[in-house]
């Protein structure tokens, strides 16, 4: 009886917070969201339970992740915030599985980050907030035009507003993998100003910290 109370109270805790995300969505996101999840049936993605619809809102009842966010581990992991090779290797094993199968499905993600991946109580990632997603022909070489996403991840082609396809997921899991292994994306500035950001994607070679062969070895052992 205490275990089905427990699994209770963990649903409402969920339903709450979905409740909380998707009041400010206006109903044409969150119904492609919604079609998102329900299209995506894998282990790296966050299972959707069920959907409610009242009046004014469509509410999402997501599956139960205890560990959290990939970020708030990043941020409390040693070396100074960074992961060790075979923790990034592993959670990139799920992130590259989980992008593979959403292009598969013709869905570009388009805020890939540390803040958007809850972990499970096996320690695998799952993707979460799908409101930036786009379903596009990607088999056919359909491409998106809208300039969106968070600035550390964006690729060059999505900032210049050309037209980009599933090469911007890719480009930000490379950011990703970066941020893993020395704490910080590659092209952050002090200053936190989006334009600087940009023109440093657009205009600078990634670099490599001074040392950063022998201080990954270390990470290694």
């Amino acid at each position: 009886l205490q275990a089905a109370k427990d699994r209770t109270a963990e649903l409402e805790s969920v339903k709450a917070r979905a409740v909380a995300k998707f009041k400010t969505l206006s109903g044409e996101k969150a119904q492609l969201e919604k079609e998102v999840l329900e299209l995506c049936d894998h282990p790296f993605i966050t299972r959707l339970v069920c959907t409610i619809k009242d009046s004014k809102n469509l509410y999402f009842l997501l599956e139960y992740l205890q560990g959290g966010e990939l970020f708030n581990i990043m941020t409390s992991a040693p070396y100074g915030g960074k992961l060790t090779l075979g923790e990034a290797r592993f959670y990139m094993g799920c992130v590259t599985s989980a992008l593979a199968h959403l292009h598969r499905k013709n869905v570009l993600y388009r805020d890939l980050k540390p803040e958007n991946m809850l972990i499970d109580e096996k320690g695998y990632i799952k993707f979460c907030d799908f409101g930036l997603a786009k379903r596009l022909n990607l088999d056919k070489g359909q491409q998106a035009f809208t300039v969106c996403g968070t600035t550390e991840y964006l690729a060059p082609e999505l900032i210049k507003g050309r037209g980009y396809d599933a090469g911007v997921d890719w480009w930000a899991a490379g950011i990703l993998i970066y941020e893993m292994l020395y704490a910080r994306t590659p092209f952050a500035d002090p200053s936190n100003n989006p334009m600087k950001i940009c023109r440093k994607i657009l205009e600078q070679p990634v670099s490599f910290p001074a040392g950063w062969q022998r201080e990954r070895q270390h990470a290694t052992a």
